[in-house]
């Protein structure tokens, strides 16, 4: 009985855990005439996974932006052609900026993506993308996931090997 509830447990958490990965998309930014600086989350073509969508504003703390939405799941599409599918994009204006150094974090349901970007004499000089990843709860819920495992393996029944009469294992 004991088992079973830890497998249920086991499976539980990984339901929660498998779903929850980050697409594979890149954080840029691009800047207008205006000089209006944009964030643009894009995923390539046959994207898979979480992906940002309708971003709420951003907004700006110190030189760090903060950029929430909500999130979609992309299914893999069957029989894809990378080179007949558009890659998925999303936007989020950050607005103009000071010269300096700035990050940017799009938190998007349980993933994100970070980035960076430096801005002198007020233009956008260079544009730095990081890996997607997870967010702080999905982060837990992966590492409940194999504190799980971890006890579902140290529960199980010892199946020792015992010696007969003979002296040979059995």
């Amino acid at each position: 009985m004991k088992a079973k509830l830890l497998y249920i447990t086991l499976l539980a958490l990984l339901s929660i855990v498998a779903p929850v990965f980050a697409n594979s998309g890149t954080l840029t930014f691009t800047q207008a005439f205006s000089g209006q600086i944009t964030a643009v989350f894009s995923a390539g073509p046959c994207a898979t996974g979480v992906s940002p969508f309708a971003p709420a504003p951003a907004t700006l703390n110190a030189n760090q932006f903060h950029i929430s939405s909500s999130y979609l799941v992309l299914d893999p599409i069957p029989n894809c052609n990378p080179a007949l599918s558009p890659p998925y994009t999303v936007s989020a204006l950050l607005g103009t900026t000071q010269d300096g150094h700035y990050t940017a974090v799009w938190v998007y349901g349980p993933a994100q993506v970070t980035g960076a970007f430096d801005i002198v004499a007020g233009s956008l000089q260079s544009a730095v993308s990081a890996t997607p990843a997870l967010g702080r709860i999905s982060l837990l819920a992966l590492i409940a996931g194999f504190i799980a495992l971890a006890i579902v393996v140290a529960c199980r029944p010892n199946y020792s090997l015992k010696r007969t009469a003979a002296g040979r294992l059995r």
